[in-house]
């Protein structure tokens, strides 16, 4: 669709379709363990409905066409009909994927191709076997069923009048409504997709002259006579893209008098404006139109308990200084305002500028507090610290609107491995923990496909066959977990399974055999293990469609690096493997600690900063070469940056005082050597350019108060240097 006109609207559609379509896939996995669960049927039910409602708001008729056939199994699995066995669960998962294609081929205003119309006739094929024959015969075919529950259920009130035989629709578009990316007809176009308009009247009452008109501004409303046996909330959900830019009234068929006074006194017509334009409709008669009239009034339509009719009643009180209830007013108000939707969607975009705009903020800040400092002035210096302070708080705050759950992701990984495992004939019990810990959005964006790799290879090269596992005295359906967890400003994502683990003789001779190494006499487990991330490495015997070609784990490790994190992996022959990686949080601004090395500014994050210490004879080894301290009984490995990053000083000779920042990452600390402790410094993050992309020990640059550019270390990789070194 390539109308701008509607390019707002799509944009809800491409985003609700996208949360509908991975929730019917969540659900339907539920399903797999409680094929029985009501609430669960229920809820994949509506799923299915929405998409198919919001498609045909926009004309996607596929979509609708397929999705509507889906919908009558889940009706009938709902109805108790239909029992939802694997077999069934297993079709359900494939129409969603084909959903899923029909979508993105509708939204990019691409042809189905022959290939996805084979697919859609056989998955039609199968789905028909849960449907009685005349539900498939004509997937486009209106349903014309009288309401009969209905009427039965009003026909046992038979002290009252009865008026309007079809359901009557009455809506009011709002002014804006095409400047926010809605089409009024593509709404009365879709209610023909669940029901016949049986009359409709076109309101013009509010058109203005020809020389006022405004071309984006909408004038129209509707009167219609509907005849459908959906019942209201899925009349309803036609309307659901334009709920905020239109009134909406619909009258249930046989309503008495009082139930279409209440709506004409929601009309911004009068009353006999209303009753006029009803009998326009033929939705009354001449002889109802009397009967209705003949009602009092004022005394009828207001029910006790109705927030909306308590709301109408307000506001008439503004133009006719009538007198209500306060108490009930506020009642009213509070019960509408539960009502309304509290989560307000944002495009990603705007929130990365926001958070660029805090950035630069916060750059220009350290600026003016290091000019105030400089001033010594002490009423400036206090007035910028008040300053600073709330900066700090927009940061957290902005930061945190970017911050997501990681949970999400990690449900994402039930379905690949629900069919992997059926693909290998192997039975896994995946466990999710942590789900609720939080991170950047954009870390999680980059550390899906990493993760998909690791729990590919984990279950075709990790975790035995079941009849393997009963040989070995395991249980027959191995165990995956997913652990994530906060760690010292930083996230720790854990893989790890309780499979067959590396197998270190086959990781060494693959490597001799690919020149990798020349011997393994001196190389420790962990060593031997990371391995595995080289490039073209797989110790697999025969090709697969999962793995097998060395394709993967160098991926893992470099996509991971570029979010300056590292990855470790450590394994159990035949007890498991566990791959652990450690994450910053953001890759926007950070919290870092200053330090001067040779004249030169260098930033450390705070999170990966456990303390400060001076580098003194007490603490130092008696061999003045040796790159170790004594640490309060623990013996802990050094380095002098000068020296990694050539000061210009010969040696380690100096006559300044020597500090040692203790880091850690994950299990590993060191200590780095530095001249000078300059004090806590927020970071603004600046990604280094191409030129610099092979540059070792710097994961970004930040630039100072004083506008100085200062480096970022990236601790994993020093700490790396300092593992090897020692």
């Amino acid at each position: 669709m390539s109308s701008d006109s509607l390019s707002e609207g799509l944009k809800a559609f491409i985003i609700e379709s996208d949360e509908l379509i991975n929730s019917s896939e969540m659900t339907l996995m539920a399903l797999e363990d409680e094929s029985n669960n009501q609430e669960l049927i229920g809820e994949l039910f509506r799923s299915v409905h929405t998409i198919k409602g919001s498609a045909g708001i926009f004309g996607f008729n596929h979509v609708v066409d397929f999705t509507h056939i889906v919908e009558s199994v889940m009706g009938r699995a709902r109805d108790n009909i239909t029992e939802l066995d694997d077999a069934a669960i297993s079709i359900l998962l494939d129409s969603v994927d084909h959903i899923k294609q029909l979508v993105d081929a509708a939204i990019h205003d691409q042809d189905i191709t022959a290939e996805c119309n084979a697919i859609g006739s056989d998955l039609i094929l199968k789905l028909k076997q849960y449907l009685d024959e005349d539900i498939c015969s004509d997937v486009n075919s209106d349903n014309e069923t009288e309401i009969d529950h209905q009427l039965e259920s009003i026909a046992s009130d038979s002290g009252k009048a009865y008026y309007n035989e079809y359901w009557h629709i009455s809506i009011r578009f709002d002014k804006n409504v095409l400047q926010n990316g809605m089409d009024p007809i593509s709404f009365i176009n879709y209610l023909t997709k669940i029901g016949d308009i049986v009359n409709i009247v076109t309101i013009k009452s509010q058109m203005p002259k020809l020389s006022e008109m405004n071309p984006e501004e909408c004038y129209l409303g509707f009167e219609i006579d509907f005849k459908s046996d959906n019942d209201q909330s899925e009349i309803e959900d036609v309307f659901e893209f334009v709920r905020d830019d239109c009134f909406l009234g619909i009258v249930p068929p046989r309503s008495d008098a009082n139930r279409l006074i209440q709506l004409f006194e929601q009309l911004p017509e009068t009353i006999e404006e209303a009753i006029s334009l009803f009998l326009q409709c033929h939705t009354i008669t001449a002889e109802q139109a009397n009967d209705i009239m003949a009602f009092d009034n004022k005394d009828i339509g207001k029910a006790e308990d109705d927030p909306l009719a308590i709301e109408n009643e307000i506001g008439d009180e503004i133009f006719n200084d009538k007198k209500i209830d306060s108490s009930k007013a506020d009642n009213a108000k509070k019960s509408l305002s539960v009502q309304k939707d509290q989560i307000i969607r944002i495009d990603s975009s705007k929130l990365s500028h926001l958070i660029d705009l805090v950035g630069e903020l916060v750059v220009n800040n350290a600026n003016i507090e290091s000019q105030a400092r400089s001033h010594k002035d002490k009423m400036m210096i206090e007035s910028v610290e008040k300053i600073s302070q709330l900066v700090n708080e927009i940061r957290t705050v902005s930061l945190g609107l970017r911050m997501v759950q990681i949970g999400d992701t990690f449900n994402r990984f039930k379905r690949p491995v629900r069919d992997l495992c059926k693909n290998l004939n192997k039975k896994v019990n995946l466990q999710l923990i942590g789900a609720d810990t939080e991170l950047d959005k954009r870390v999680v964006e980059m550390i899906h496909d990493p993760l998909m790799h690791m729990i590919r290879n984990a279950i075709d090269h990790g975790i035995e066959a079941p009849e393997q596992r009963v040989a070995l005295g395991k249980p027959e359906s191995a165990s995956l977990i997913l652990k994530a967890h906060h760690e010292s400003g930083s996230i720790v994502i854990e893989i790890s399974d309780d499979g067959a683990g590396l197998n270190s003789e086959k990781i060494i001779q693959k490597a001799i055999s690919k020149g990798l190494v020349a011997e393994a006499n001196d190389m420790s487990e962990s060593e031997i293990n990371y391995l595995i991330f080289h490039p073209g490495f797989s110790t697999a015997e025969t090709l697969s469609s999962v793995s097998g070609r060395g394709v993967g784990m160098d991926v893992v490790k470099k996509n991971i690096e570029n979010l300056r994190g590292q990855v470790e992996v450590a394994s159990k022959p035949g007890k498991g493997c566990k791959f652990t990686i450690t994450l910053p949080l953001t890759l926007a601004i950070i919290d870092g600690f200053q330090v001067n090395v040779g004249g030169s500014i260098y930033i450390i994050p705070v999170g990966m900063i456990d303390e400060c210490i001076e580098l003194n004879d007490q603490i130092k080894d008696k061999n003045s070469q040796s790159n170790f301290v004594n640490l309060r009984g623990e013996v802990l490995p050094f380095v002098r940056l000068g020296d990694i990053f050539d000061d210009g000083r010969e040696g380690n000779v100096t006559n300044k005082r020597d500090n040692i920042v203790v880091v850690h990452c994950g299990d590993q600390r060191a200590g780095f050597v530095v001249d000078d402790l300059l004090g806590e410094q927020q970071a603004v993050i600046k990604p280094l350019g191409k030129v610099f992309k092979n540059l070792k020990y710097f994961s970004g640059a930040t630039i100072l108060g004083g506008g100085q550019i200062a480096m970022i270390l990236d601790v994993p990789q020093l700490l790396s240097y300092v593992k090897k070194a020692s």
